[in-house]
């Protein structure tokens, strides 16, 4: 992903890091925490994302 401007795209690396964390954790847990910070609003409130994520296997 590329921005006109490119002003959001260092986020979008830090966004594709940590899923790659969570893929690499989920490879050998089955489960994962995605923490995203460094995000603000419109009205420039700080937003962090904390994430968990399960894996659930189906044996049937």
């Amino acid at each position: 992903m590329k921005s006109a401007s490119g002003k959001l795209n260092a986020k979008y690396y830090v966004l594709l890091r940590r899923a790659e964390e969570a893929k690499i954790t989920l490879s050998s847990k089955t489960s994962a925490e995605i923490v995203v910070d460094g995000f603000e609003d419109e009205d420039e409130t700080r937003l962090i994302w904390k994430l968990s994520l399960l894996v659930l296997n189906s044996t049937n």
